[in-house]
């Protein structure tokens, strides 16, 4: 077993799970099974793995050949490096070859890193390459927002994305008086932050799905969803602004990571304005 060998499962559902134990059961002799809890950096480098495993198994050609696991990693960091503005350089090696000097996806903030996974799932989508290992691995969620109880700063706003709400907006449902019912500082609250990470996904999912004709229907139905008080009612603000940014995005491949790079560094602005309204 290789180092691509290595399969990660979020244990998301039975399935997942027994897509888990088939490869336990299958695997060779003293190989190393380790089960920890989820944590958010782990998870992405995880799909991000699976996304690029899937990518080199595909029969997609590049530069006139088919590319492996590295190659395709090379390829897209540089190409989501470029689409969201932030360029490597190309400079002359040591022994007069060219080398690109590109960003380390080790070194991502957690935002960054996001932006790249939505850029390769996006590729991926668009070349029609099958995400069976992204799949398998539990990494491949639905249109529709999770239930409450089943839900385990960076980039700068483009400006042709959604416009800021007013405080009031932002403020949502709160601004009622509605108690959260939680006195924690929902900025320090991971089940809020995976909550909107979640509606991030969703809403961009289904302004870039097909058929094209359904895809405004698609984010108005989401939106809907994701304000019930269960999701994030309390937060119509930030949810509003994913819903809005969809719609000007839809079909725009190119604008697809900026975009999610700008709705992830509202997620801190969301929670502290909710914070400051119940304190």
């Amino acid at each position: 077993m290789t180092i691509h060998d290595r399969k990660t499962f979020v244990l998301i559902n039975p399935a997942v799970r027994r897509n888990a134990l088939d490869m336990v059961r299958d695997a060779a002799e003293y190989s190393v099974v380790t089960v920890t809890p989820k944590t958010r950096s782990n998870e992405q480098n995880a799909k991000l793995h699976a996304l690029l495993s899937d990518l080199a198994r595909s029969d997609i050609q590049w530069a006139g050949k088919t590319r492996s696991l590295d190659e395709w990693k090379a390829l897209m960091i540089s190409a989501h490096s470029v689409a969201t503005k932030h360029h490597g350089e190309i400079i002359p090696g040591i022994e007069g070859e060219f080398v690109a000097i590109r960003e380390s996806s080790a070194t991502m903030s957690v935002s960054r890193a996001a932006s790249l996974i939505e850029y390769i799932t996006a590729f991926c989508v668009s070349h029609g390459v099958e995400l069976r290992d992204t799949r398998k691995g539990g990494f491949e969620s639905s249109s529709a927002p999770p239930p409450a109880d089943d839900v385990g700063s960076e980039g700068a706003a483009p400006s042709d994305l959604a416009a800021d709400p007013s405080p009031s907006q932002e403020r949502g449902a709160v601004e009622e008086g509605d108690n959260p019912g939680d006195d924690a500082a929902p900025s320090s609250n991971p089940f809020i932050r995976s909550l909107m990470e979640e509606c991030i996904d969703n809403m961009l999912r289904d302004a870039f799905s097909d058929p094209a004709a359904q895809r405004l229907a698609k984010i108005e139905k989401a939106t809907l969803a994701w304000l019930r008080p269960e999701n994030l009612g309390e937060y119509a603000g930030f949810v509003n602004r994913c819903a809005e940014t969809a719609r000007r995005v839809s079909g725009n491949h190119a604008e697809r990571p900026r975009a999610s790079e700008y709705l992830r560094s509202k997620i801190e602005a969301a929670c502290c304005e909710t914070r400051e309204i119940v304190s």
